[in-house]
């Protein structure tokens, strides 16, 4: 009987090389990664991962994320290794379906795949499905190459599809991502900070976010390139950007995206929520600075009803947000940000103008958009921004809309309109 984790070790042991695991279904708990080990899932090999939690041992880099639940048990696991790979066309199903929301341990659920302070990494090839919690999750690791993945995971809550976070040099690039929660997202739960990652040629379907910056933003975030990325669903935003931890998030450069199905095509918000992960102190308000958006087309007529029903508490109807939006606070602007090439096809949809009440400034709370209400703006709504550049910045409406195209409130320098 092929026996997996034994394999693995043994190889380790013998300095190093390859495991190949054969084809055929293969149930199990944790799966415990080595340095200098290359595992290969053939053609045919299902690794299926138990349905009881007690398979998966806690390890010493547990957390809390951003929704106050335990992370750190995964169906495959490195910790503290280097040079290692996972890849190949088998599949990892994570039997996610079965740990419910009414269990004592369902905030403990098992990531499919996690990588903690490790180095030298590559995963590759392989179709993952079914996660109990988030699918694959990078913290603390450096020098990742994620490429050619295939995901869908739809089995639970949670199913965030790529998490980076806190790390160093990562590059992702062709996979396809379909899940139920963010399909792409950087995060810095720890104060290291998360920088110099590249997302490329990725097409990207998600009940929540395609594209996300935070909300666990502790560490300082940047140097992040997302190029040349399709992005086919976005219930809750194609890309999303916020600082809310006290992260400092600059220096983005997002190109050569098109999207055709979300709520809204970018949302920059800045805000003092002052979360922690680890016991650290809450840290002073950072900031979001030096982003340029260029080649960016967004047909999100279609969205103008739900396709996933948002429960905000003002209840007001999506396309009341469907704008490109970006907030800062009244003292720390949003700034430097350069707008180049854009096309928004946008829904409109409002028939009667709107009151003249103020946009909350929902500062400490979760900054998803539709939490503001309804905007005044049915193309670009930015508020407490500072040195902004327009070039190229095309908006037409499906729907005729009664608010203004373009509004701006405490805002700088901005150029091109």
């Amino acid at each position: 009987m092929f026996d997996i984790q034994k394999e693995i070790d043994l190889c380790a042991a013998s300095g190093g090389g390859e495991v190949t695991i054969p084809p055929g279904t293969w149930h199990c708990g944790t799966i415990f990664l080595r340095s200098n080990v290359r595992v290969i899932l053939s053609a045919g090999t299902v690794i299926c991962g138990s349905p009881r939690l007690e398979d998966y041992p806690a390890v010493n880099d547990s957390f809390s994320d951003g929704t106050a639940q335990e992370r750190g048990r995964a169906l495959i696991l490195g910790v503290d290794i280097h040079d290692a790979a996972f890849c190949g066309d088998g599949t990892i199903s994570g039997s996610g379906e079965a740990f419910k929301a009414d269990d004592p341990a369902f905030g403990m659920r098992p990531i499919l795949i996690r990588f903690a302070n490790c180095r030298n990494i590559a995963l590759s090839g392989v179709h993952l499905r079914d996660s109990a919690a988030w699918t694959c999750h990078l913290r603390n690791c450096e020098n990742v190459t994620i490429n050619d993945l295939d995901i869908f995971c739809h089995a639970n809550s949670n199913n965030d599809g790529i998490d980076i976070d806190s790390c160093r040099q990562v590059k992702v690039a062709d996979c396809r991502i379909d899940t139920g929660d963010d399909a792409v997202c950087l995060k810095s739960t720890a104060s290291t900070p998360c920088e110099n990652i590249t997302v490329s040629g990725c097409e990207l379907r998600s009940r929540a976010a395609a594209f996300k910056v935070g909300t666990e933003t502790y560490g300082d975030i940047r140097q992040v390139k997302f190029t040349g990325c399709r992005i086919m669903r976005g219930d809750m935003g194609a890309i999303k950007i916020f600082s809310a931890d006290g992260a400092k998030v600059e220096n983005f450069e997002i190109s050569g995206i098109t999207v055709t199905e979300a709520a809204n095509p970018l949302f920059i918000r800045l805000g003092r929520r002052g979360r922690t992960y680890d016991g650290s102190p809450v840290k002073p308000v950072g900031y979001i600075r030096n982003i340029s958006v260029s080649d960016l087309h967004a047909d999100i007529s279609c969205h103008k009803e739900a396709v996933r029903s948002m429960n905000y508490p003002q209840g007001v109807p999506l396309y009341a947000h469907n704008c490109l939006a970006i907030m800062g606070q009244p003292d720390i602007p949003v700034e430097n940000i350069s707008l180049r090439d854009i096309s928004l096809n946008l829904p409109g949809g409002m028939n009667e103008t709107p009151a003249a009440a103020e946009v909350p400034e929902f500062a400490s709370g979760y900054p998803e958009i539709g939490y503001y209400g309804v905007l005044p703006a049915c193309g670009v709504y930015m508020r407490h921004v500072k040195d902004v550049d327009f070039s190229g910045v095309d908006i037409s409406l499906t729907t005729p809309d009664r608010r203004q195209k373009i509004v701006l409130e405490n805002s700088l320098n901005v150029n091109g309109i």
